[in-house]
């Protein structure tokens, strides 16, 4: 079992640098960027705000008069036998054949109906509001998640090299005791332990792999680039917080700005 970590795992650790290679390196401003232009949820909301200004017409609220057209055609044939009261020679009709075309134009305007147009243009007037409003809550919320999910790739990416420089220290540890144990300066226990800690840091690595790329395909998927395996490389290399920033100042503008 221990040779089959030993040798298993290091040649899997040794390919994830090339699986990182040729990436495309982007920062937060072009996260927001194409997600802002792709997001097929913020798509949604926009074309809703659209439909709702759209809607806001003095002739959607009954401001205007309305016109109707009307128009008909008939046809009407008839078959007639006609016979005289006084024993006469019946009359026969065949195929006589009626059309009838006709049209109108109506015209409605409503002068007065107890304010119910004033109402009905205010409320498509707060349906407009309600659609901003929507439109801009739904653009903060999106920008909230995707710079919260991109600066946890940075944290994920940041603890990748962390554990990468981890398992290069464990791997010239080995080394070191397998070395001293060849020359009986260390026992094998001490050269079991130095392959434990050499396969923990290993597999630690691997799984980290695996929230990074998981991490990846969410970022992916939030900025709507149609290929959630597409692989990128954060510009940003550390996590900076400004020490100036103050708790009472961030509410006050969260408080006026924020949706």
């Amino acid at each position: 079992m221990f040779k089959l970590k030993r040798f298993v795992l290091p040649a899997i650790v040794l390919l994830l640098p090339f699986l990182s290679a040729a990436q495309a390196v982007i920062d937060l401003n072009e996260v927001i960027r194409i997600g802002l232009e792709n997001n097929y949820d913020l798509k949604i909301s926009r074309n809703e705000q659209q439909i709702s200004d759209n809607n806001l017409t003095l002739g959607n609220a009954g401001f205007l008069p309305s016109v109707g057209l009307n128009s008909g055609y008939s046809v009407r044939e008839n078959n007639s036998d006609q016979f005289p009261a006084d024993g006469g020679e019946a009359v026969t009709t065949r195929n006589s054949v009626t059309q009838t075309l006709d049209a109108g134009l109506n015209l409605n305007w409503t002068i007065f109906e107890g304010f119910k147009v004033q109402t009905n243009y205010k409320r498509l007037q707060e349906l407009k509001s309600v659609g901003e409003l929507n439109t801009q809550l739904a653009v903060e919320n999106f920008i909230a998640d995707i710079s919260a999910e991109y600066y946890n790739y940075v944290q994920q990416t940041l603890r990748m090299r962390n554990l990468r420089q981890a398992l290069n220290l464990s791997r010239e540890r080995l080394r070191i005791v397998e070395a001293r144990y060849q020359i009986g300066s260390l026992s094998r226990l001490d050269l079991q332990q130095a392959r434990v800690d050499f396969n923990t840091d290993s597999s630690q690595l691997i799984q980290q792999y695996e929230v990074l790329h998981s991490s990846r395909i969410l970022l992916n998927e939030m900025m709507g680039t149609g290929n959630v395996e597409q692989h990128f490389m954060a510009a940003d290399t550390t996590i900076s917080f400004d020490p100036m920033l103050s708790k009472p100042a961030l509410y006050d503008n969260m408080m006026k700005v924020n949706t």
